[in-house]
């Protein structure tokens, strides 16, 4: 089958669409443990992926986004992938060297290893998606994450109402996910026949570890490196309140943080569906005319601060119902945290609309010292307020550093224009 296609106006809807499914699963997650568990278990949660989150997106390097921009075809489908089931299995040993390093609970433990084979399996379908969006095909990748999502809540749901048991309920999801890569993503990518996508690059000879994948392997890590550098740094820096309530104070500040925190996903779900859909044109506008791409790249700019002031009034005007209809009466009092958070949305919004013109024309390497300088001021700010302010202190230390990343972002697209 030669694939074909389809509108940008198309694509964003169809990635917006499986955006809001699957984020939206996501924050119901949480949702639903906080509402057959109590807070510590969301705490246990929220720490699990602050923990997992980082590893992964440093070994899976963007590869999606590689791949997204590789217009010359620089590597074969069968290097892609199996350099991102080395890297995958590269993380699962990392999570469970650094969770037993911290001595926890046993349950932790095993919370955090479920998440991390989870994460293993949903990166082996992100890398795939990218081949699908470098055809401009955000259709086939929405409907997976539709199917996915669903079949994640319906299983957690189960397990939570029927057993109230967390880690049957993870186990479930694995499971969930397994299904979906077999029978849909890869059913999907197979059924390609053309030079882009071809079948042929997989068979056995090109599945084997030898001397000349190896050169290859490491020719591209060598270019993604610095996304991987990035993208853990960038982890990080949203994790950090999380690791800082942990410190401070106990699981249920990191559980109350990790629910409004979430209620930031409805902007960051439209700013990734833009993004994505726009990454492979705006790489081939760069090459073709500069000024189309500065034209598409403003309207990206110019939405995401729309959608962050959007945010920001719906946050201070319903906040406080909005939790305690979401989560608990509990949650309410933490509507002027929830607040602060929508100031730093609007600046992240921003700033990660301006990421994605500078990964179209593969610009990694510039990014690394902005991401640690960034990730410096979180850590400043969050020392400073964490301990005197609590959850408040982190939001405003989250809104800091998110302003810095903007300013920063806007600094390097300027001089790149202009060079």
């Amino acid at each position: 089958m030669k694939p074909t296609s389809i509108s940008l106006k198309k694509n964003i809807i169809w990635s917006f669409s499986g955006n809001v499914i699957y984020n939206a699963s996501q924050w119901l997650i949480v949702v639903l443990i906080s509402k057959f568990l109590d807070v510590y278990a969301v705490g246990q949660y929220g720490l699990a992926l602050a923990i997992t989150s980082p590893v992964v997106m440093f070994t899976n390097m963007q590869l999606r986004t590689v791949v997204a921009t590789d217009n010359n075809n620089d590597y074969l489908v069968s290097e892609y992938l199996k350099s991102r089931i080395l890297t995958s299995l590269l993380a699962i040993v990392l999570i469970l060297l650094i969770t037993l390093s911290l001595q926890k609970s046993n349950d932790l433990l095993i919370v955090v290893l479920l998440i991390a084979i989870y994460k293993f399996f949903e990166s082996i379908s992100d890398l795939i998606f990218g081949f699908f969006q470098k055809l401009e095909r955000m259709d086939i990748i929405s409907k997976s994450l539709g199917i996915k999502s669903c079949l994640v809540l319906l299983s957690i749901g189960c397990a939570l109402y029927f057993f109230n048991n967390l880690l049957f309920g993870l186990s479930l999801t694995i499971a969930s996910l397994v299904l979906v890569l077999i029978f849909f993503d890869l059913k999907n990518f197979l059924s390609f026949r053309d030079e882009k996508l071809s079948v042929t690059y997989l068979k056995s000879s090109h599945l084997t570890i030898n001397k000349w994948f190896i050169k290859r392997f490491i020719s591209l890590i060598k270019l993604a490196l610095p996304l991987g550098i990035t993208s853990v740094i960038f982890s990080i820096n949203t994790y950090l309140p999380r690791y800082y309530l942990q410190l401070y104070f106990d699981e249920s500040a990191v559980g109350y943080y990790t629910a409004i925190s979430y209620l930031n996903l409805i902007g960051i779900m439209l700013i990734t569906a833009i993004g994505q859909s726009a990454l492979s044109r705006l790489s081939k506008l760069f090459s073709s005319s500069k000024d189309e791409f500065i034209k598409l790249l403003l309207k990206m700019l110019c939405i995401s601060f729309i959608i962050g002031l959007f945010g920001i009034f719906i946050s201070f005007v319903w906040g406080s119902k909005i939790l305690t209809i979401f989560y608990k009466k509990e949650y309410s009092i933490y509507n002027f945290e929830l607040l602060i958070l929508s100031f730093a949305g609007i600046f992240w919004y921003m700033a990660w609309s301006l990421n994605f013109g500078i990964n179209a024309i593969r610009r990694y390497r510039e990014q690394v010292p902005i991401f640690i300088t960034v990730l410096l001021t979180q850590f400043i700010a969050q020392y400073l307020l964490t301990p005197r302010l609590g959850i408040l202190g982190s939001a405003i230390a989250m809104t800091i550093s998110s302003f810095i990343l903007f300013i920063f972002f806007i600094l390097l697209t300027i001089k790149i224009l202009k060079q």
